[in-house]
């Protein structure tokens, strides 16, 4: 199974506005590594300042994994409601990123769980 299998997860919370360096870091590692999967550009979001990314997260619902072995951020997931009135009652997961050293530790779907289940409480569909 590899070297990752030993990895636990220690944490999944909400992140907030004093994680914002290492979010940013994470985000702008899978914007780098991964560009095709998301819908911002690397460009784009590295020349934004960290008071951008406090405001995102401040903003929007994002959840962490926290990673025991190293007390970092190993990956994160976000959702948000669509500004349509007719859209209101969904939720649009989004932003979801793992990092390799954190993969096939079962974070990306405890992070997928973490959102569904706060969602849950809002809306009817995401």
């Amino acid at each position: 199974m590899g070297d990752n299998s030993s990895k636990m997860i220690s944490e999944i919370r909400r992140l907030s506005a004093s994680d914002a360096a290492a979010y940013r870091d994470l985000r702008l590692g899978g914007l780098r590594a991964h560009p095709e999967a998301f819908g911002a550009s690397w460009e784009e979001q590295s020349a934004e300042p960290l008071a951008w990314f406090e405001d995102r997260l401040d903003r929007n619902v994002i959840f962490g994994g926290i990673m025991a072995a190293a007390s970092e951020l190993g990956g994160v997931a976000g959702f948000y409601v669509p500004d349509s009135a007719k859209q209101k009652h969904k939720r649009v997961l989004w932003g979801m990123f793992v990092q390799p050293q954190a993969r096939a530790t079962g974070l990306g779907p405890a992070l997928v769980a973490r959102v569904l289940e706060h969602a849950r409480a809002t809306v009817e569909e995401v």
